[in-house]
């Protein structure tokens, strides 16, 4: 199916998306512009307890990460090791307790065109029947 056409799913685990532009969630359809700068928030639900928890976001190809350094990082109370690559961004969580968390990462805008934004995934990775994924988007650029 193409990616701003897959619906959301999840069992146990479940993740959505929010682009923010200024600290407001960004309309669907909004037109952007090169330059602009947008934090990416994915919000990711647990119905309980896990542990070695992996969350995939895949960038629309516009998108360039602020910050391109893989590390660790402690926020909103969990600490995850952030690996940044050319297409998407990834963090493994070693324990996920059951509740609602936030990551987050800025990207910057660079391009020109409509994009296709990828799917935001999230998977046990012992208990891989535990996971699901984010409806896909697209973006405008003038």
């Amino acid at each position: 199916e193409e990616m701003d056409k897959v619906s959301a799913q999840g069992n146990a685990l479940k993740v959505s998306r929010i682009l923010l532009k200024d600290g407001k969630p960004l309309a669907e359809g909004e037109p952007l512009k090169v330059g602009d700068k947008l934090d990416v928030c994915l919000v990711i639900k647990a119905d309980r307890d896990m542990d070695f928890v992996q969350v995939k976001d895949e960038r629309a190809a516009c998108l360039e990460p602020a910050d391109v350094l893989s590390g660790y990082r402690w926020t909103d109370g969990i600490g995850y090791y952030q690996e940044t690559k050319d297409a998407s961004t990834s963090f493994f969580l070693e324990r996920l307790r059951k509740g609602t968390y936030s990551l987050e990462y800025e990207v910057y805008v660079t391009s020109a065109g409509r994009y296709t934004q990828g799917v935001p995934t999230v998977r046990s990775v012992y208990a891989p029947e535990f996971g699901g994924h984010a409806t896909g988007g697209s973006l405008f650029v003038k």
